[in-house]
């Protein structure tokens, strides 16, 4: 499911700079994750789930918070408490008729039973599917009622999270970890598979190079060397 890839709509291709779409490509085996490139004539990049997220986490460990980035975090913090609001709304909705369908249909059966349409064995098979079902919603249920912070709790993790970015990943869920990328990086990261995401289009990127260079060199070259 893509909701298992956070990178998705935020990394772009380097070639025609459409945002990647991924999933799970079938192999001999089994099926792999990935993200691509799906634009026609294009198809520049393909990437396995874990080196795409890997070298991702690996800038994100380069990264320092800069005063204009600590700045800006406001703003982008209100668009994404927006955008967060829309999609848990939209997910309860989703959820809440998922379980009453799964209750229906749980009712169902047991009428089903009464009337001896069904046997005592096919309801007790019927109810413990349902059951596991409703229990993986109500699961979800639960995961999104704990993202309902206020904007004033996400500034603040936001903050922090600009601290350690590498840990606000790591523990993160899926939706926190692309809230993260779409907050730090809000035009998105354009990849490629030879400077990965170190190309010259990632402004942000690009200024933490010369920032680094300019670091070094204020240090000077020490003598005899």
């Amino acid at each position: 499911m893509n909701e298992q890839f956070p990178l998705r709509g935020v990394v772009q291709c380097v070639k025609c700079r459409k945002p990647l779409t991924a999933g799970f490509v079938k192999g001999r085996n089994e099926h792999y994750p990935r993200y691509w490139c799906w634009t026609r004539g294009c198809r520049e990049v393909g990437v396995s789930r874990t080196d795409l997220e890997g070298q991702f986490v690996s800038l994100l460990s380069r990264m320092e918070p800069t005063s204009e980035l600590l700045a800006q975090l406001p703003d982008r913090i209100a668009d994404q408490w927006r955008d967060r609001k829309e999609r848990t709304a939209k997910d309860a909705r989703r959820l809440a008729d998922r379980l009453a369908e799964k209750r229906t249909l749980n009712q169902g059966a047991i009428e089903l039973r009464l009337r001896g349409e069904i046997s005592a064995e096919e309801l007790d098979k019927f109810k413990r599917a349902t059951s596991e079902e409703i229990g993986r919603i109500e699961v979800e249920i639960r995961a999104l009622d704990s993202e309902q912070n206020t904007m004033e709790e996400m500034l603040r993790q936001a903050e922090i999270e600009a601290v350690d970015l590498v840990g606000a990943w790591e523990e993160g869920n899926v939706n926190q970890r692309q809230e993260l990328a779409k907050a730090f990086f809000p035009e998105g990261l354009v990849f490629s598979h030879e400077k990965g995401f170190f190309e010259p289009a990632n402004a942000v990127i690009t200024e933490m190079v010369i920032r680094f260079i300019d670091d070094i060199s204020s240090i000077g070259v020490p003598d005899g060397i």
